[in-house]
This record gives structure tokens, sequence and C-alpha cells, in this order.
């Protein structure tokens, strides 16, 4: 006797019937999805973005299909994803985006651009890189403004909440934490502080900046005065970081330090730091607050954030920077220098499940809510690579992959 794994069969526009591809376009506000291998009789939900949008006892017909419609769908990504009930995991997914399909490129953008990051409505993409910071229309690709800042070399730049402001960390001759309205697209402040800055995150309420600084140090910055509070010291050369949900907690991951540094926010001392077996790049802590995942230049782990014990690791996915899926189930990875794609893993197993072309050296990628879109910047080619996430499963050379990542130390401090 076989078991059945209910599953998405097709997609199309409703009315109409014009197929859509799993990962692809629409202009139709309407469409149809069809399934099958389905239980006959038996019960299932549709989820849309994680809502359940099917009827309320809705079962498969007699010979294990159905065809549901839906119309009304909004602008922008959409996430099909198919169960039993509430209580079972999806067994089938189809993505899809209404209206304008992501411009394709590359795009020449600013010089040496270092990380891109989307508005909170995601219609505008915020660029840094040598002497500014870039703003785009994501619908067209069209710039908006150029923000210039004599001197810098610029790096993270993160936006409040509600996207009036815009935190750019400078690693230039003049080292800071730039403090911009994104509304007016003008520099509000400038705060000086004592290294190299790379990383950047605020406080859950967004009354301090934490920025991490090549003296090994992190800085923490007072937003409403604009000014620098402290310094907390680190291990060698802390780069990427991130806030636990719960907001309780930094963690900034060292690079040649080879630490994952853990920060009471509330006391704003070190507490703890969890070894690495390689040069550190960055971190992530999951949806949950439970793990972190933690990116190097020679591999990837995840840690438990409440024990502390590293649970798995995998040599094979090696790089500089890492950004998690909306759902938290994906994490993004840029893999070297001299590497040209993105690398998709599983966040739970760190197991490789895709692969996206770009250009040379991609860096702090921008990841939309549907988790369809993505815009990389890539620093050697001077460019952002508009990429399509669900996409990424398909073809996929592990053995090419695993020739193209770097497991060593091709990256080092002057390169950050």
């Amino acid at each position: 006797m076989t078991s059945q794994t209910p599953s998405f069969a097709g997609c199309t526009t409703y009315p109409g019937g014009t197929p859509i591809l799993n990962g692809g376009q629409t202009s139709s506000t309407g469409i149809e999805l069809i399934s099958r291998d389905g239980v006959p009789n038996s019960p299932f939900e549709i989820l849309d973005n994680n809502v359940v949008v099917s009827k309320p006892n809705s079962q498969f017909n007699p010979y294990g299909v159905f065809e549901e419609q839906f119309q009304g769908l909004a602008q922008g990504g959409h996430h099909f994803q198919l169960r039993a009930n509430s209580s079972s995991s999806p067994t089938s997914e189809w993505r899809l985006t209404v209206g304008a399909a992501v411009p394709s490129g590359p795009f020449p953008v600013i010089a040496n651009p270092y990380c891109a990051t989307l508005s909170p409505n995601e219609a505008r993409l915020f660029v840094t890189g040598s002497g500014g910071v870039e703003v785009y229309d994501t619908s067209d690709f069209k710039l908006l403004a150029r923000i210039n800042i004599a001197g810098s070399s610029l790096r993270e730049i993160v936006l409040n909440e509600d996207g009036s402001r815009a935190f750019v960390a400078d690693y230039g001759t003049k080292p800071g934490l730039h403090i911009i309205d994104a509304e007016k697209f003008v520099v509000l402040f400038n705060v000086p502080l004592p290294g190299n800055a790379y990383g950047v995150r605020l406080s859950k309420d967004e009354s301090r900046a934490f920025v991490s600084c090549m003296n090994s140090s992190v800085a923490v910055v007072d937003i409403l005065n604009a000014q620098h509070m402290t310094t907390i010291t680190t291990n060698l050369q802390p780069t990427g970081m991130d806030v636990s949900p719960d907001g309780q907690w930094l963690y900034v991951c060292t690079n040649n330090g080879k630490t994952v540094d853990i920060i009471a926010i509330a006391t704003l001392k070190l507490y703890s730091s969890l070894p690495l077996d390689w040069v550190g790049g960055d971190v992530k802590v999951s949806r949950d607050g439970k793990h972190l995942l933690v990116l190097g230049f020679g591999g990837a782990a995840i840690f438990n954030a409440v024990t502390y014990v590293k649970e798995k690791s995998n040599s094979n996915v090696a790089g500089q920077t890492l950004v998690l899926s909306p759902d938290g189930k994906r994490a993004y990875c840029s893999t070297s220098t001299y590497d040209q794609g993105i690398v998709e893993i599983d966040s739970e197993t760190l197991q490789v499940v895709g692969r996206n072309v770009t250009g040379e050296w991609p860096l702090m990628t921008a990841i939309a809510r549907d988790g369809v879109r993505g815009y990389v910047p890539c620093v050697r080619s001077n460019e952002i690579w508009p990429i399509e996430l669900s996409s990424m499963m398909a073809s996929l050379d592990v053995s090419a992959l695993q020739n193209a990542i770097v497991a060593g130390n091709k990256i080092g401090p002057a390169d950050l």
C-alpha cells in the first residue's frame, strides 16, 4: 500500500485559465489552484501568506482532488500552502506574485554596494556604498535619490519600523553612525564612533542603536539625542549582529575572535561568548528565539540559544552574511569574495536546497516580506541583482555548488 501526499498540481488565472508557474507572476487578481494525490473526502486547508483562505470544512472530492478559486488577491507576493488541518504541516506550496514582475537585472548602482534594505512598504530600496546611499523605486528600479556622504565607505543600513529614519554604519576615514531622514533623503546627524563601523541593530524600543566596530567593540548610540553613550568590549573584530525577539540579548559574531558574543541589553555588559571553529561572519536568531544560526568562513552552525550547546554544523556552507526568510525556514548566505551566488539553506538542518547566480561578491541581501523576491548587492561588480527566491531550488548542481563555496579564509578583515 502506497501513501499519498496531497499537493498542488497547478495554478491558472481565474477566469481565463492561463497557467501560472510556481514562482511566477500574473496581472490577474483571480486564480484557481488544482490539487492531486488527495485522500478522497478528507479535509484540507489552504493558506495564503500564513492565513487560512479556504472555506471551512473543505474536503477533497471523491477522486481526491479539488479546484479552488480565489479572487480579489492583493498586489504583491502570495505563498499558498496545503495542509490537512491546523495541526498538520504543509505538504505542498505554490508561490506567485500579483502585479508587476521583479525588474530583470542586474542594475548598475553606487560603487562598492555593500548592503540593501527595503522600506516597510517595499516601494523603495536603499543601497549603501562608497560615498553615500542610493534609493531606488522597486517597481522600475529608477534612481530616486543619492545621499552623498563625503569620505564614507558605508556598510549596513537599517530602517526603523515606520521607515522614517535610516541608520548607516560608516567604515570610512571618519567612522561613525549616520542618521538619515528616509523620506526627505537627507542626513540628520553624524555620530562619530571609536572604530570602523560595520553592522547596525536597533533595540526593540528603537531608543538605541548598536554598532559593531572593528576596534573590537560594540558602540551604543542614543538615537533620540544622536550621541555615543558607551562602548562594550567584544572579541576581535565584531561583524554581523542580531537582537533576540524579546529584546533582552544582542548576539554579535566576531571575525578573528571566532566567537558569538552575547550581550545583555539591560546592563550593556558582555554576558558570555560561544566559541566557533572558524572565522565568524554573521548570526541570526530563529523567529522563536530558541536557536542561533551562525555563518562563517569555514562553515555554518546552529546553537541552542538557551543552553548555548552547538546542535548542528555543516562545513560545506561558508560565507560572510546571511538573512532569514520571513517565515524563518530558509536562510540565504553570501558565499565568498570571489564567488558569484547566493546559497539557500534549510535553517533547521543546514542542508543546501538552492543557489542563485549573481554578480561578484554578493553581500547583505534584502528579502521581501512575501519571501519571493530578493535584492543582492554585489561589491566587486557594482550591481544589484533582483532574484526570484522561489526558483532557487530548480536545477541545483550540488557538486558545482560545493566547488564554488569557500570553506577557508579568503576573506580577511581588510576585505570587510
